[in-house]
């Protein structure tokens, strides 16, 4: 799951890439350019990525229902060669939350970074995203995570 907390109007989405393998929506990913494709870093990394999101459409029965919820598996879950979304947050404006990070203890402060995975973690190398805490977003837990000015 991917939210949005701040973020400056009008910031650029590329929506032709494919991922090359399955994920959800809030996993961070780095772009190979000369395939149009993204996937997982093969090194933690948190400087270069990009957060994935995917455009909120139903299907099958799900195109009946009249509301759903923002955590619906059709909302989050990509299948590998699915066209994404791509997200990245203004430097120094942009703050994001996301469920898609390891279990752990998160200090404002913290710096936090994508492992090989995908997923949000303490950061051990220079990084740009700070952890602000755990936000509860209606019983769902994300990890909110600002964008800073310079990685440390």
């Amino acid at each position: 799951m991917l939210r949005t907390f701040y973020d400056v109007n009008s910031t650029p989405a590329p929506t032709f890439y494919k991922v090359d393998t399955a994920a959800k929506t809030g996993m961070g990913v780095v772009t190979d350019d000369a395939n149009n494709t993204v996937g997982f870093p093969t090194t933690e990394n948190g400087t270069d990525v990009w957060i994935l999101d995917k455009e909120r459409i139903p299907t099958g029965v799900n195109t009946a229902r009249g509301e759903m919820s923002d955590y619906d598996e059709d909302f989050v879950n990509i299948a590998a060669d699915e066209l994404v979304k791509l997200r990245r947050y203004a430097l120094g404006l942009g703050e994001f939350g996301t469920d898609q990070y390891v279990d752990g203890t998160y200090a404002p402060g913290t710096r936090v970074a994508v492992g090989t995975d995908g997923k949000w973690k303490t950061a051990t190398v220079p990084s740009l995203y700070t952890a602000v805490g755990i936000y509860n977003d209606n019983g769902h837990n994300l990890l909110q995570i600002k964008v800073n000015n310079t990685a440390v």
